[in-house]
């Protein structure tokens, strides 16, 4: 069966044309009077122009034709071209060969599209970065038909394929400063036989300004008329209008809602059209007119969608009858979930509540039936917090309601604060002493213990095995101890998040954990694995999600990127449903997972057990609310017969060559680095020892130290095994809640390196060009340097030396210097021995902009991080150890910040992505660099297309004859 997706409003829309497949502005809007008809052109993904939408009586019709690869830096803009015959579209260009900027057009018409090849002298400056205007389009529909191009210094013109110049701006005579892609225009004004430019100045607060051009003079066109210039812009620098003309309608500027539409009249004066739903303010939508009725179309594009919010991308289309404006397609409004940067959320009968995290916490909103209500505002959340007497800077980490359906906020200091139905009260204040500051934990309500359970998460950046109740007098932690669960690791698929659910199984009376890897149970304190036969189906990307009928008892588990819903049983699970994605929830443009709505991606969802639904919310339009009803899946899997019950024992290990540790000692002696393990196989001794860094590799290679003694019996051999721990106590072994912080600091952590940038290098062939961000790398032939998949050369970004390794003491990053560098698998990464590294700084082999080195310094004992192959084992195989180091872990000082190092471990901005060879061996890691703070400005010159920002990870493969590297950012 399927259980599929379903709006939680139903909205009316338009057929409208299909969405550019990249920004909002890449699209041109104009009349061809060769159709007789409105066109609207999309310039897609890749600079293609592919598409083609014709507005006829019956609406947007599709006409394709083949499609040409343009590249282009700015917004494009269209015009009817007479002499062409064709609507011409032009952008610009930064021709790296020729190191300049060109215009670029192409012809569009009823045939196809087709380049058009120009010649002549042209000058675009300055040279700014991608998508920064330099250049304005108009048209001169008159018996010349010449094309002008307005840059911050002069006018050009287009005539008979040739570019000429024609005007020189005197200083100060024209807004130079007008980087903004979007906020350039030039319209022929055909009543006055002059072109129509207008600018907003940056320099001036992001003022409009308007200018005329009639081939010959040039100067200011008056203002009068409109509202004033401080009404223009918002804080964020935004100006909202959108012109356009025609010979029939004349020259519009519509400045959106609430500031009006005006017509350039025939005295010179601006005069405002009344009319009725203006649209939302806008500087980024294409405009035309359509010359067959004289109605004004716009869209889509960058629209404010209300005062104080940040505008967004609206797939919409606005038509102006001259007294009406009216809107085709669907508006978005943000939901809370964008609109408050950070959110929990909780669901029950019926209702979705949301409280933010960070940003002000506590802001709570509650959704039924799709409608939003603000339960309390942004205003009031600071005096909630004052009142709870908690921190401005407390972070709410999780949110869940109670069997009374009583909302509850967790935070990560482990305070709890509920929802009273008016207010909100706290239940207990922050405790650092038992539930420390833990960030990712799961939580979920207990309907046998009548209390919250709160399991794991992380401590210090670090994974804790710690289970919390939450009671009258606050947090109680378990004193059991339980096994420490598995890492999990995709196999065959990138892991997205190593994240665990909680769910209350009303048959059993207990919580069911379910991780990525394994399903434990709670019992008596203590986790017990019940991982049932195939599950290894069910997780694809992320731990599937666990939801459970009361009604039937019946527990589902919901793969989201496999599209599939299985029933649990505790002996095997079995799919029961495939998951059908509402058509508004996919995000065809998330490459692998496409298909999965994006608000299941980043945990914008909550499950209802009342109403037996999920519910979900996209997060940049409040209307985007889903369902998914689960209720007849409940029904179908309960007429499947009763499920399996949990085991009453713990599972045995099956691995018949894992070592056994039965009944065992284990003690260690860190000063000298060793430990001493000893067991009892029945009347057999078994003793293991060795140092903390061969432990693991030992036992693998069947080369651990190891002793076997048989006893008469039982009884001898247990006396004979505290025998041995005793006299081992006494040189100095201890067991692992007896060993000191100092101890632990000394023999599981090393001092990271941290890397930092001193500036550019005064002579680059100083010996400290080995490592640098930029420049040249040491000792690369030419044939050698790398290229892309398009067989372009790659640039030098960075070389970065660890002497910590064996063979490879530097490697050398190189990605494309453009707009693909941080795109996946598009890094390479070549290690460099001291062979290559003694050799001097390499050209390439062409032409390929390289970066002004900045000297790389590394700072060392700035932090301490953990050596997590040498712990992993001890804690494997040592219950005790595994929970002294959590509780060493807490208390270790740590810099938690330094996010660009050398060695140690890798600080993850979106989950672990450690890379293994085809051997399934790990590879080594490297270093890391965060450019989103580190400075950036060499790259920006060298290479403004790239934007590079976010963390760059680099690892050695186990022989140290390749590297990889890869990007990672939020």
């Amino acid at each position: 069966m399927k259980a599929v997706w379903t709006s939680a409003v139903e909205r009316a829309g338009d057929e409208i044309p299909d969405p550019p497949g990249s920004w909002a502005d890449d699209a041109v809007m104009a009349f061809d009077h060769g159709r007789g008809a409105l066109v609207y052109i999309t310039s897609p993904r890749h600079h293609a122009f592919g598409k083609t939408w014709v507005l006829g009586e019956d609406g947007w019709s599709e006409e394709t034709h083949e499609a040409i690869q343009v590249s282009s830096d700015q917004l494009w803009v269209g015009h009817w071209d007479a002499s062409r015959g064709g609507v011409a579209c032009w952008s610009v260009y930064n021709d790296y060969v020729a190191e300049q900027r060109v215009p670029v057009g192409v012809l569009v018409n009823a045939d196809g599209v087709t380049p058009i090849e120009t010649v002549g002298e042209v000058m675009i400056e300055p040279p700014a970065t991608s998508r920064n205007s330099c250049a304005i389009f108009g048209h001169e529909q008159a018996e010349r038909a010449r094309t002008w191009m307005i840059t911050p210094t002069r006018i050009q013109a287009l005539e008979d394929g040739v570019w000429t110049q024609v005007y020189l701006f005197e200083p100060g005579e024209f807004a130079s400063n007008w980087r903004n892609a979007t906020s350039a225009r030039a319209v022929w004004d055909a009543r006055r036989a002059q072109l129509i430019i207008s600018v907003l100045d940056d320099d001036r607060g992001d003022e409009l300004f308007l200018y005329c051009f009639d081939g010959e003079s040039f100067g200011r066109l008056t203002m009068e008329g409109l509202p004033a210039p401080g009404k223009f812009y918002d804080h964020w620098k935004n100006a909202a209008f959108a012109i356009t003309a025609s010979p029939t309608s004349g020259v519009h500027i519509a400045l959106g809602d609430p500031l009006g539409t005006y017509r350039f009249g025939e005295q010179d004066v601006w005069e405002r059209v009344e009319s009725e739903n203006e649209p939302m303010r806008s500087n980024r939508a294409a405009a035309a007119i359509d010359e067959r009725d004289g109605a004004l179309w716009s869209g889509p594009g960058e629209y404010q969608l209300a005062p104080d919010i940040h505008a967004k991308t609206q797939h919409i289309f606005y038509r102006f009858d001259g007294h009406c404006w009216r809107v085709f397609g669907d508006i978005e409004t943000p939901s809370p979930t964008d609109i408050y940067q950070g959110v929990a959320l909780a669901a029950h009968e019926g209702a979705l509540h949301i409280i933010t995290r960070q940003y002000q916490p506590l802001m709570y909103s509650v959704a039924r039936d799709g409608v939003w209500e603000a339960v309390v505002t942004k205003e009031d959340a600071p005096e909630v917090l004052e009142a709870l007497g908690l921190e401005s800077g407390a972070v709410v980490e999780a949110a869940a309601v109670d069997d009374n359906g009583i909302l509850h906020a967790f935070f990560r200091d482990g305070a709890v604060a509920k929802w009273g139905g008016e207010s909100w009260s706290l239940v207990c204040g922050p405790d650092e002493g038992t539930f420390k500051v833990r960030q990712a934990f799961s939580v979920a309500w207990h309907d046998a213990l009548g209390c919250f359970v709160v399991w794991g998460g992380e401590v210090k950046n670090r994974a804790s095995n710690h289970t919390f109740y939450l009671g009258e007098q606050g947090w109680r932690k378990e004193k059991k101890s339980s096994p420490k669960p598995a890492k999990a690791r995709a196999d065959g698929a990138r892991l997205l998040r190593d994240r665990a659910y909680m769910v209350h199984d009303t048959r059993e009376e207990t919580l069911v954990r379910v991780r990525f890897a394994d399903v434990s149970i709670l019992k008596d304190g203590v986790w017990v694995e019940q991982t049932p036969s195939g599950y290894e189906q069910v997780a694809s990307m992320i731990a599937p999600y666990p939801v459970q009928d009361p009604e039937t008892g019946e527990l589902l588990l919901l793969d989201f990127f496999g599209h599939a819903c299985w029933r649990f049983g505790y002996d095997r699970v079995e799919r029961v449903a495939t998951l059908v994605d509402h058509p508004r929830a996919s995000n065809p443009d998330n490459g692998t997972y496409g298909e999965v709505p994006p608000f299941l991606i980043s945990g914008e969802f909550a499950f209802d057990r009342a109403s037996g639904a999920l519910i979900g919310q996209g997060s940049k339009n409040a209307a985007m609310q889903f369902m998914l009803s689960l209720r007849e899946v409940f029904e179908h899997a309960s007429s499947l017969g009763e499920p399996a019950r949990a085991s009453q024992e713990v599972a045995e290990d099956d691995d018949e060559d894992a070592p056994s540790f039965g009944d065992a000692i284990r003690l260690y002696d860190l000063e000298k680095e060793g430990f001493w393990y000893g067991d009892l196989d029945g009347t057999e001794v078994i003793q293991r020892e060795g140092r903390l860094w061969s432990w693991q590799k030992d036992l693998a290679n069947g080369k651990a130290k190891e002793k076997r003694k048989v006893a008469k019996d039982e009884v001898k051999a247990r006396a004979s095994l505290h025998k041995l721990a005793s006299s081992r106590a006494a040189k100095g072994f201890v067991t692992a809640q007896d060993l000191p912080d100092e101890a632990l600091t000394n023999a599981f952590t090393r001092a990271i390196d941290e890397i930092q940038l001193t500036g550019p290098l005064e002579d680059e062939e100083d010996r400290y060009v080995l490592e640098c961000l930029g420049g040249r790398p040491r000792g690369l032939a030419k044939k050698d340097w790398p290229r892309d998949a398009r067989g372009e050369l790659l640039g030098h970004l960075v070389s970065v030396a660890n002497f910590g390794t064996k063979k490879a003491r530097v490697v050398s990053v190189f990605v494309p210097p453009n707009e693909f560098a941080m795109e996946d698998g598009e890094c390479v990464a070549i290690p460099r021995t001291e062979r290559h590294t003694s050799k001097g700084p390499s050209d390439p082999p062409g032409p390929v902009a390289l970066i002004e080195p900045q000297q790389i310094f590394s700072d060392f004992d700035q932090a301490l991080e953990v050596f997590p192959e040498r712990i992993a084992p001890f804690e494997e195989a040592d219950v005790a150890f595994a929970e002294r180091i959590e509780a060493w872990h807490e208390v270790l000082p740590r810099d938690e910040e330094i996010m660009s190092k050398v060695g140690g471990n890798p600080r993850w901005l979106q989950g672990e992505e450690w890379p293994f060879d085809e051997a399934g061996e790990r590879y080594t890691f490297f270093a890391q660099l965060d450019f989103s703070r580190l400075p950036t400005e060499a790259i920006n010159e060298a290479w403004p297309e790239a934007r590079i920002w976010g963390t760059l990870y680099i690892f050695l493969a186990p022989d140290e004859a390749t590297a990889c590297a890869f990007w990672q950012y939020n």
